[in-house]
């Protein structure tokens, strides 16, 4: 495993992913929209969506459509197919250098099918003349060793910026029931969160398949990210402003930790370890909460400068 430091798994400067919308790679057709829609990341997908005899077409599509772009805030992200699929290798070459930012790996489930691929894409990269670590790798944990082994999975390469935990795929191999409250797959979400939370990359929440159902999407992002998790995958356009409004810093959250600093500021001052708010005790660990969220605000804040001129000069 390398342990080189050219790259950071996500900057901390960088706000993490919101929403992730994919748009299959064997529809072109799509791809504007799906650019234009405003989500943050567009995963231009050549697995799931792309039947057997259409992988060929789809590389080809989503290379070409990557590469015609034009201006758009969103991240590029390609989901290839799985590392145990003749595909896998194809799909690389196919994306690497066309203007991809991520490469979404999914079903893997050992620490070895993560290296394989943070390898080719380094040998693509450096045959390509792109810069090293320009292209990152996402985790799709959708199988029961990915959750098992998830921390060994993001050690296998430094290239591991953020871990996806795909709750269809898990709960089919698991056994697990699938329940609107998600109780059955609580495990799961928790133990990904903190894999990826101890290597720094942020953790996204799997997609809510009932894609018409706004405020069972909202009650389920709102679950998640009490977890810890920053963003969810979406399959429709329509999902993109609640996933949004729960994952960005709302004004309460804002005008909370604004006070909190504001205590810490004088309670440096006096030399105080601890203080009292609204009945709430104050304290390292809570000021620390309250740094953080005034930080995720301004990371935001920038974000939607960068969109809005983004708009501005399409």
């Amino acid at each position: 495993m390398s342990h080189s430091t050219d790259f950071a798994r996500w900057p901390s400067s960088a706000a993490p992913l919101r929403s992730l919308l994919f748009v299959p790679g064997g529809r072109p057709d799509r791809f504007a929209k799906a650019l234009g829609a405003g989500a943050d990341a567009v995963i231009f997908d050549l697995e799931d969506s792309v039947p057997e005899n259409g992988k060929e077409e789809a590389r080809r599509n989503v290379a070409r459509g990557i590469g015609e772009a034009g201006d758009s805030a969103a991240m590029r992200v390609v989901r290839i197919n799985p590392v145990a699929t003749r595909h896998w290798q194809k799909d690389l070459r196919a994306v690497v250098g066309s203007g991809v930012e991520a490469i979404l790996l999914p079903k893997a489930s050992e620490a070895r099918e993560v290296a394989a691929a943070a390898r080719l894409i380094s040998r693509l990269e450096r045959e390509r003349g792109i810069k090293r670590g320009t292209i990152r790798l996402f985790l799709l944990a959708e199988t029961a060793g990915a959750v098992l082994r998830v921390e060994s999975m993001i050690e296998a390469s430094e290239r591991v910026a953020l871990v996806v935990f795909g709750g269809e795929d898990y709960s089919l191999a698991s056994g697990a029931n699938p329940s609107a409250d998600g109780r059955e797959l609580l495990y799961a979400r928790s133990k990904v969160v903190a894999a990826a939370a101890a290597y720094g990359c942020p953790a996204v929440d799997g997609v809510y398949m009932r894609y018409g159902d706004l405020e069972g999407l909202r009650s389920e992002a709102e679950s998640a990210k009490r977890l810890g998790f920053s963003g969810k995958l979406i399959v429709h356009p329509a999902q993109i402003e609640p996933v949004h409004r729960v994952f960005s810093v709302s004004e309460q959250e804002l005008e909370w930790a604004k006070s909190v600093i504001e205590i810490a500021a004088r309670m440096a001052e006096s030399g105080a370890g601890a203080a009292g708010m609204d009945g709430q005790l104050v304290d390292a660990p809570v000021i620390a909460r309250a740094q953080r969220i005034a930080a995720a605000a301004e990371r935001e804040k920038r974000r939607g400068k960068s969109a809005a001129a983004t708009e501005k000069n399409a």
